[in-house]
């Protein structure tokens, strides 16, 4: 199995100990196929220098820019210290990964505002696509596919041109980021049989770079699709974790009973947001009017499995009706008719101080984790893993650690579902070698 050839995650506050350590210990690399992701937080002119290092440290190359990882704690327990640079790297042997660059297109952007004759035509198109789908269900006397009309706008699901080279029955993972529209790309990664998805939404770079997005392939700047690698015939085992989630049901699961599109019609064949309403009542969360979403809790409807009520998905809740009684969830479409599901809520944001994934950012000499996280987890450095400390330098070996706010992509082989995104704050996904 394709093992990582080395792997590590760098923090410091100087830019100029974080170009000579990277020219001290990975120069040696040139010759392997390099995966990096550098943290936004340090000046133009340091960024764009080490971007521009970075991108020619290895002829195979392929990164993006990433949020920087949380306030660390000060040794006092004083005031947390400002959040250090952070550059994470991994390098396979060229054998083994599959650089690739995406332009597969997502889901059209909606469009408000007067009529212009500019518009884009495309749109118009995936318009007339689910017009079709809809009139020829209701011609054939059939039920109409709502998924189909949803997806309708994504166009296609051709692969990425290298993953045709390379056989796709051989991809055993995909570790990618890419720009707020990924809906083509995870449509089109459905296709590989045997492959586990880790992507992240990269970090949001309009006000760093002048991009919506920074990522780079092969030297190249982009700020749309994605970058990635596919690592060949690698089987790593794949975890998840929701550390900052806490229940609001308290009682057993409810049945999801209808769903539509990425409407949740009822639970237990009843009005789902009253549902909701009476578990946040039991849990003890103050409620204030008929609407309990408050600006610093977020809610969630998890799909649970087991006998301990596993999350296996979460779904953010944007909104509900006590009255009609649909919730809506931040997704393309809710989880299938009969799922197991209960409620959960999350902070939008992580306190100083806690840590939210313990064990989610271990490193051992056995095993080499790629890890993506929701905005930044606190207690980076666990029991277990070999840090070095020198001066305001901290390397955590045998992990590579990115962190966005913009979520996570998740796909299981062999699940027979298609990659889904994760916003809530705090979760971290990663492939272990």
């Amino acid at each position: 199995m394709p093992f990582p050839v080395r792997a590590a995650t760098i923090l410091t506050h100087s830019p100029s100990k974080l170009t000579s350590h990277l020219l001290a210990e990975f120069s040696n690399l040139t010759n392997k196929t390099c995966l990096f992701a550098l943290s936004t937080n340090l000046p133009p002119d340091a960024l764009s220098k080490l971007t521009s290092r970075l991108s020619s440290l290895s002829s195979q190359s392929v990164g993006w820019l990433s949020a920087p990882l949380p306030r660390e704690q000060l040794q006092t327990g004083a005031a947390p210290a400002e959040p250090r640079i952070c550059l994470s790297l991994a390098f396979f042997n060229n054998s083994d990964a599959v650089p690739f660059r995406s332009e597969i297109a997502g889901k059209a952007p909606v469009q408000v505002g007067k009529w212009h004759a500019t518009r884009d035509e495309s749109i118009w198109d995936n318009i007339g696509n689910a017009q079709t789908i809809y009139e020829q269900a209701k011609k054939d006397g059939g039920k109409v596919n709502w998924e189909d009309v949803w997806a309708s706008n994504v166009k296609g699901n051709v692969v990425p041109v290298e993953f045709e080279l390379a056989g796709k029955e051989r991809i055993g993972s995909v570790i990618f980021a890419s720009d707020n529209a990924s809906e083509g790309l995870t449509n089109a990664l459905a296709t590989l049989p045997n492959a586990d998805i880790l992507g992240q939404v990269a970090t949001s770079t309009p006000f760093v770079t002048g991009r919506p997005v920074t990522m780079f392939h092969n030297g190249s700047i982009h700020s749309k699709g994605a970058v990635g690698l596919a690592l060949l015939n690698s089987l790593p085992s794949m975890d998840l974790e929701f550390p900052t989630l806490q229940p609001v049901t308290k009682g057993s699961p409810y049945t999801l009973t209808r769903a539509e599109g990425n409407l949740v019609i009822t639970l237990d064949d009843r009005n789902p947001t009253q549902t909701l309403l009476k578990d946040i009542k039991t849990s003890g969360g103050g409620i204030t009017g008929d609407w309990p979403f408050k600006d610093d809790l977020v809610y969630y409807l998890a799909v649970v499995e087991g006998p301990n009520d596993s999350i296996k998905r979460v779904y953010e809740i944007i909104s509900g009706d006590p009255a009609r009684g649909s919730l809506a969830l931040a997704s393309d479409k809710s989880a299938p008719v009969g799922s197991s599901v209960k409620f959960f809520q999350s902070p939008t944001q992580l306190d100083v101080g806690v840590d939210p994934a313990p064990e989610s950012i271990r490193a051992s000499r056995r095993d080499l984790d790629i890890g993506f996280v929701v905005s930044e987890p606190q207690g980076i450095r666990e029991e277990g893993a070999a840090v070095t400390e020198q001066e305001d330098l901290t390397i955590i070996e045998d992990t590579f650690l990115s962190s966005s706010e913009n979520g996570i992509i998740l796909g299981e082989r062999g699940s027979g579902e298609l990659a889904w995104r994760c916003t809530a704050v705090g979760s971290v996904a990663r492939l272990r070698f």
